[in-house]
């Protein structure tokens, strides 16, 4: 059963209402159709209720979601034990001293998602293969969002066409092998332009300072 699993993970109170709150916004504008929220992130009526006018569905439970659909939900935090501290002892890492949000452990290499709900009994029993989404989303979010911010890019350089009769011989700012590369090839638009052979992001930029000054 494929889900695509977005964790807000709180820092603070206040942080991870904000964070709940700027990652549905982004779920929703990126997927321009509905996002399952697993109850309610926020205790705000008219916040919830605006959310739900553009598309949030609120679902009791991760299960309830269909399969191929995107689900948000906050982290829970985790508190301090002797439990918990032997456990990332054993496990060969730091103890914690005060309360720990999920996605903090979560980001550690030794820590995996069941092993957490030992501690904290309200967390989801997510089936398997969503656990594994939600580690891989907290293990890799770094990553992954350079990965969504390059393709964002990516997509703002295809709207943006390149003139037929561009003269890439004279563009000051690329270098040899790229004015011969897209003078040769005359790319249709900016995202075509950044994926040919020879051409640097570098490249790219000087492409679109010329077309702010000439288009």
């Amino acid at each position: 059963m494929e889900k695509r699993i977005l964790l807000a993970s709180p820092r603070g109170f206040c942080m991870g209402v904000e964070r709940a709150v700027r990652m549905l916004e982004e779920a929703l504008r990126r997927e321009q159709g509905t996002v399952y929220v697993r109850r309610e992130l926020v205790h705000n009526a008219a916040l919830m209720e605006r959310f739900q006018s553009l598309g949030a569905v609120v679902v009791r439970e991760v299960d309830q979601v269909p399969p191929g659909g995107t689900v948000v939900f906050s982290a829970h935090g985790v508190a301090p034990s002797p439990a918990l501290n032997g456990f990332l002892t054993r496990h060969g890492t730091t103890p914690v001293s005060d309360g720990a949000p999920l996605a903090a452990l979560l980001r550690r290499p030794q820590v995996r998602y069941r092993d957490l709900r030992q501690f904290d009994p309200d967390m989801p029993d997510l089936p398997a293969e969503v656990a594994e989404q939600v580690e891989i989303s907290v293990k890799y979010e770094g990553y992954i969002r350079r990965q969504m911010e390059e393709v964002e890019e990516l997509r703002r350089l295809e709207d943006r066409p390149l003139p037929p009769d561009v003269d890439y011989l004279g563009i000051q700012g690329l270098r040899l092998e790229a004015r011969q590369k897209l003078d040769k090839i005359r790319p249709l638009n900016l995202g075509q332009a950044s994926r040919v052979s020879g051409v640097s992001p570098a490249d790219v930029t000087a492409l679109m300072i010329y077309l702010e000054k000439t288009v």
